[in-house]
């Protein structure tokens, strides 16, 4: 709660792990499933990845994906991930992520 914005949001691009750990946990939270199951179902099977894993934060029950690193995946399936990016998230004439996305990585 001590924290305040230093721009408005959108204005400007600043990667730090924490804020993409923290996005990770939303998402758990949004789809209430662990990030992996919602990375298969949103892109890998829609891209025809062969799928992968996610490096956890600890072992056993409760542990949860690295949410700014460590998806395992196989060259190939990264190339699918780069041709999704180069066709601005539109594979097989369908869109898989929204338009405009690319802005916020370019």
């Amino acid at each position: 709660r001590t924290f305040r914005r230093e721009r408005p949001a959108g204005e400007a691009f600043n990667y730090i792990s924490t804020d993409t750990q923290v996005l990770a946990a939303v998402l758990r939270g949004a789809y209430g499933q662990s990030l992996i199951k919602t990375f298969n179902e949103k892109l890998a099977q829609p891209l025809g990845l062969s799928g992968g894993s996610w490096l956890m934060d600890r072992l056993g029950p409760g542990g949860k994906e690295l949410g700014y690193c460590c998806l395992q995946l196989t060259l190939e399936d990264y190339a699918k991930l780069g041709q999704l990016y180069v066709q601005r998230g539109v594979v097989g004439g369908k869109r898989l992520l929204p338009l405009g996305w690319t802005r916020f990585v370019e």
